[in-house]
């Protein structure tokens, strides 16, 4: 009698997509949201984690999930923009996006914000 096994190794795999990198802001002190999918396309179950580089302040969320292999989470990060930006001013957030069971499998992404704000002033005139 023989016995044999296979042993199928498990793969660990992500995708992160935007809607849009790069979004414009319309006033100082308004925040400013981007919409990504992060799918897990591994064959394990796996919980990823997100580091944030930016000057702006950014609001995210992590850990994401657990997710099944071939999952998908949605992801809101939000910039605020600061109250003191003027008109130009850009900020890039550097977002990585790492594997909880194998952190050498990573994905990164940068989201360019711009601010693009005019001041309009209305001339009064005023009858008597």
């Amino acid at each position: 009698s023989t016995l044999l096994s296979t042993a199928i190794a498990g793969d660990y795999g992500l995708t992160v997509s935007a809607e849009a990198d790069s979004l414009v802001a319309n006033a100082p002190g308004i925040p400013v949201t981007y919409t990504l999918q992060l799918t897990n396309t591994g064959n394990l179950t796996d919980t990823f984690d997100l580091v944030v580089t930016s000057t702006w302040t950014v609001d995210s969320s992590t850990p994401i999930g657990p997710l099944a292999s071939g999952e998908s989470a949605t992801i809101y990060i939000v910039v605020h923009v600061p109250p003191e930006a003027k008109s130009g001013d850009t900020n890039i957030a550097t977002l990585r996006f790492s594997s909880q069971g194998n952190p050498l499998v990573f994905q990164q992404i940068d989201l360019t914000t711009q601010l693009v704000w005019y001041n309009l002033f209305l001339p009064v005139t005023v009858k008597h």
